[in-house]
């Protein structure tokens, strides 16, 4: 099955979560596809699976997730892999990422003082 996707996000901050910060730390500088966003919804642990927090959130599912990481990190991909179950999704927050594109392919620029003048933009 095909994943939808909304957009797509580097990882700018180690993810809120309760895995050891070694695993949280290696999704820095990932960049991943997420399905949607969520600010209602609460989180739940990986390792409790008790409600930890309530946020805005981009979601990603797993195992694309995962694919992502085991490229740059293959142990903090096998721990999280170990934690988890396919057809669950990672959330990451709003604040720890830099979100790059949104859905069908629009992409974030910066307007500059002299693109704000020009017509011909």
């Amino acid at each position: 099955m095909e994943e939808s996707r909304q957009g797509r996000f580097v990882v700018e901050r180690a993810p809120s979560s309760e895995a050891p910060d070694k695993y949280r730390k290696a999704w820095v500088g990932v960049t991943l596809y997420y399905s949607y966003q969520d600010c209602f919804q609460p989180e739940k642990g990986i390792l409790t699976k008790k409600v930890i927090e309530r946020r805005c959130k981009l979601i990603v599912p797993r195992d694309g997730a995962l694919k992502m990481l085991k490229m740059k990190n293959p142990k903090a991909a096998k721990w999280f892999e170990d934690h988890s179950k396919p057809g669950d999704n990672f959330a990451f927050g709003k604040d720890e990422v830099e979100i790059k594109e949104y859905a069908e392919g629009q992409k974030i620029i910066e307007v500059t003082d002299e693109m704000q003048g020009d017509p011909y933009r």
